[in-house]
């Protein structure tokens, strides 16, 4: 996981893109562990909300609370 994700980035960066951004669930260990050892870093968290079936989707800047958790799931990895 963690090469195919490079790759990607490289040819993301080749197409000129200077940044990229992946979603992950928090609950997705596999993906968040290939993730940090790829190099990504938090920076936001997407959340999704449903009502009538109509979906709402909002960002949020990762508070200290919200970094702490990272943390301890970042300790929890052991990358």
């Amino acid at each position: 996981m963690p090469r195919a994700m490079s790759l990607i980035s490289e040819k993301g960066f080749e197409e000129g893109y200077d940044r990229i951004i992946v979603f992950v669930d928090i609950l997705n260990i596999p993906s968040l562990k290939g993730c940090l050892r790829s190099g990504f870093t938090p920076y936001c968290i997407r959340k999704e909300k449903w009502f009538l079936f109509i979906r709402y989707i909002s960002f949020e800047k990762i508070t200290l609370e919200i970094n702490d958790k990272l943390e301890e799931l970042s300790k929890r990895i052991s990358i």
